[in-house]
Order: structure tokens, then C-alpha cells, then sequence
């Protein structure tokens, strides 16, 4: 088995991780016969796979991109025997894969529970079975509360997808939500999708939902600041859907987390709302 050698924290490009572990550089499961080591590889925004963070805990969505998942397709069948049998010793590390071409190593992982089955659901009610192995990352907290805050919660998103691309992929997401889905850092990181921001802000056209004024200032790519809130807020249980998200200036949106006025709340409820069956009724869904 070889030597990690890594701290927890660095970055590798995908030749790198390659180069260090013997692996193809293809695959979120990725496994070294050479070195007995499975590489895991998460992703936090345009993920194919419904992976979900619980503190230190993630549920890690297993091996195959179409159809039904087996238990006994490749790397699958290697965690689950690493659940099963306590003498094999392989090696379980994770990465996130933070961009095209940049891996960040969270350290090793254990498996805490049995894996599981469960749906996940696409546009047109179609669904599929796929597997879900609960693990837990031994040392989190040893990662800068700053990276998850640049990268659980997006401000600046360039989006190349049309309108109607972007509102299938929110109703993907929406519908295999879970609204436990948060990194315990050196605190509390709540993921928010990109795209449920930028619909929201593209739908103010520039003017925030609450005092309706225009936007105080433009952004560096020349686009009206506003800021996405979510009305009822993540740390209360509020979900990261758009019926439950609005563009505010930033005033209004520091308003709505000081004094929360009921009144301002249930119109900005009827303006997410709005919003919503505008956007998945003109795009079919």
C-alpha cells in the first residue's frame, strides 16, 4: 500500500491523482489494485450524482451513470465488502473535485452503515435505483471554513445553459432533495444551488422583491448586485428550492435577517411562488 503522503486540505490535478495512487484518471470511483487504496471523488455543484453531505458524513451515491445500479458492478462491489469484511484492508480516500481540474483531499473515510437502495428521479417521472453507501470523513475540520464558504455557496455563477435547461436541472434537483445537506466546517456550511440563484435574480430583472428599487451597484461582469434569500432561512429548516428563495438588495436582504417581519415574509412567499410557476410553467414541467 503505498504512502498518501498528502495533507489534508491540498490539491492535485487529475494527472497528479492519477500519477500518485496508479489509477485510470476516469471514474468518481476510482480503485488501485497496486496500492489497495479506492479513491472517492464528490463533487459539490453539477453533480450527476446525488451525493449528500450530513456534518462529517456523506452519503455517497455508488458506481454507474444510466439504469439501475448493481451492488456487484466494480468499484460498488468493493465498498460494499469493505461494509461486509472486517479483515480486508483496502484504503478508502476522498477527494472533491472542485473544478474542471482540481481535487481537494478530505483525508481518509470509514463506512458507518449499511449501504442502501434508493430512487433517484429525473424529468418526466423517470426514475432509478441507486445505491447509497453511508461514510464518514475522520477529519473535516482540518479544511478552511473559507473554501466551503466559496464553494457551497456560489455568488458569482456564469451560467452558458439556456433558461430552460437550468429550470430541468432545478426540477432534477428538487425532486431528490433532501434539505439535510450541510458541512460541519469549523461551523455549519449549508449547500445552495447555483442555478436556483441565478433564476431567481435573472427573474428580478435588476430590482430587489422587497423595496423594490433597483439594484445599488453593478457586479464585475456589469450585472444588477442583488443578493438570493432564502425566506424560510436553511438553519431552520427551510429548503433550497426556488418557491423558497428571492432576489433582495443588499439592505433588504440584511432586513429580512435582523427583524424578519412577518408581513415582509408571507410577500415575499407570494413573490417566490410567482416565480416559480412562471418558470416551470412556460418550460413544461
Amino acid at each position: 500500500m503505498c504512502n498518501v503522503n498528502l495533507k489534508i486540505g491540498d490539491f492535485l490535478s487529475n494527472s497528479e491523482l492519477s500519477k500518485k495512487f496508479t489509477l485510470s484518471i476516469m471514474g468518481g470511483m476510482r480503485f488501485s489494485t497496486k496500492n489497495n487504496i479506492l479513491v472517492l471523488i464528490t463533487k459539490i455543484h453539477d453533480n450527476p450524482y446525488p451525493d449528500r453531505w450530513e456534518g462529517n458524513k456523506l452519503y455517497y451515491t455508488g458506481m454507474g451513470r444510466t439504469g439501475d445500479q448493481s451492488i456487484d458492478f466494480q468499484s460498488n462491489k468493493k465498498l460494499n465488502s469493505i461494509y461486509y469484511t472486517e479483515k480486508i484492508t483496502t484504503k478508502l480516500v476522498l477527494f472533491i473535485n472542485t473544478d474542471q481540474n482540481k481535487y481537494l483531499y478530505c483525508g481518509e473515510v470509514k463506512t458507518i452503515g449499511r449501504p442502501y437502495f434508493k430512487y433517484q428521479y429525473f424529468t418526466k417521472n423517470e426514475k432509478r435505483k441507486i445505491i447509497i453507501f453511508p461514510l464518514i470523513v475522520k477529519n473535516l475540520t482540518s479544511i478552511s471554513s473559507q473554501f466551503f464558504d466559496s464553494t457551497m455557496n456560489i455568488k458569482s455563477y456564469k451560467h452558458k445553459k439556456t433558461t430552460n435547461s437550468i429550470i430541468k436541472n432545478i426540477d432534477i434537483y428538487q425532486k431528490n432533495y433532501d434539505n439535510k445537506n450541510y458541512i460541519n466546517a469549523k461551523e455549519k456550511k449549508y449547500y445552495r444551488n447555483p442555478d436556483i440563484a441565478y433564476i431567481s435574480k435573472k427573474y428580478a430583472k435588476g430590482m430587489c422583491q422587497l423595496c423594490q428599487k433597483a439594484a445599488p451597484f453593478q457586479d464585475k461582469d456589469g450585472n444588477p448586485y442583488l443578493e438570493s434569500h432564502h425566506i424560510e432561512w436553511l438553519s431552520r429548516g427551510g429548503k433550497d428550492r426556488l418557491d423558497n428563495v428571492i432576489a433582495l438588495c443588499p439592505n433588504c436582504h440584511k432586513k429580512m435577517h435582523i427583524i424578519d417581519d412577518k408581513k415582509d415574509v408571507k410577500l415575499l412567499q407570494q413573490k417566490s411562488l410567482e416565480m416559480y410557476k412562471h418558470y416551470f410553467s412556460i418550460n413544461n414541467i
